[in-house]
């Protein structure tokens, strides 16, 4: 297999191996080109190992390591989660659910939207291409090409910030757990109704009816039978909780521990009656759905 320095020492002074080498980049021949067109040299060599590695020649470490030493962009990057004030924020139902079946912040965060945008990780391709008559001798193997994260919901599977597949759905217990927490009062949720788009406390009594969905844009439903509900949210606070760090049982620096409920310590200290805390976070007014005659059971 030849060497990532060959490839490079072929990019930067062999003028008549440089079509073969860049494929597509249309590196000028001119004499002392590259010393006036770094930025561009750069992101040829940016390209060049990209395609290395989808063909399995180089390794995805070996690549970050020739970025950093050349100043090119690292090609992957997942944020640090501890930048995050995870119990300052609503979640969606699926941070809940990723709580509850491991308690990792990093696995929760990635189904932030501000988050997984910024997550780039190598996943594997495909098979390797048929040999090429033509080429060096060289033989393409299973390679990796980077992957921006994008959405998820609580039915379908998504990719990890390992590169991985999982779904947040299987196991089934940690939608169960929530259901039930949920139908006992334990806290509440919110989410918006399809239709008029008003923001609504969802009752206890109504869970037990509530059924998962995805709808045409791929995002998380819920349905009960009357009324579907998008845009779930929950007060962080409620579902630490609920289920604490420690119930992973697994050493892991990413998690957190629940914090004091200020609120609490708020009314106890004889301040004023407790706010609708989620409300505002959310930073909207929000109709309480037992004031809804349709929502009556």
């Amino acid at each position: 297999m030849p060497s990532i320095f060959d490839d490079m020492h072929l990019l930067k002074s062999n003028k008549d191996r440089d079509s073969e080498f860049v494929d597509d980049c249309e590196i000028s021949d001119r004499q002392g080109w590259y010393y006036y067109h770094e930025d561009l040299w750069k992101d040829a060599l940016q390209t060049r190992l990209l395609f290395l590695v989808s063909r399995g020649r180089i390794s995805p470490q070996l690549a970050e390591k020739y970025a950093s030493s050349y100043d090119l962009c690292l090609f992957s990057y997942v944020p640090d989660p501890l930048n995050y004030e995870l119990d300052q924020i609503p979640w969606n139902m699926q941070m809940v659910l990723a709580w509850i079946i491991d308690g990792n912040s990093q696995n929760t965060l990635r189904h932030r939207k501000d988050y997984y945008q910024q997550c780039r990780i190598w996943v594997r391709n495909g098979p390797p291409p048929k040999p090429n008559p033509f080429s060096r001798g060289t033989k393409d193997g299973w390679g990796y090409v980077i992957e921006t994260l994008s959405g998820t919901n609580i039915t379908e599977s998504f990719r990890t910030i390992d590169g991985g597949q999982s779904r947040l759905s299987n196991p089934p217990e940690g939608l169960l757990e929530l259901w039930k927490a949920l139908a006992q009062s334990k806290f509440k949720a919110v989410g918006r109704l399809r239709g008029c788009g008003s923001l609504v406390n969802i009752s206890a009594s109504r869970w037990i009816y509530m059924r998962p969905m995805v709808d045409e844009n791929g995002e998380t439903t819920l349905s009960d039978g009357e009324h579907v509900y998008f845009d779930l949210r929950f007060q962080a606070e409620d579902i630490l909780e609920e289920w604490p760090a420690r119930k992973s049982g697994k050493s892991n620096q990413n998690m957190i521990v629940a914090p004091r409920n200020r609120l609490d310590q708020r009314i106890a200290d004889g301040d004023h009656e407790e706010p609708d805390a989620l409300m505002r976070l959310v930073g909207e007014e929000c109709d309480d759905e037992s004031s809804l005659s349709t929502f009556d059971i």
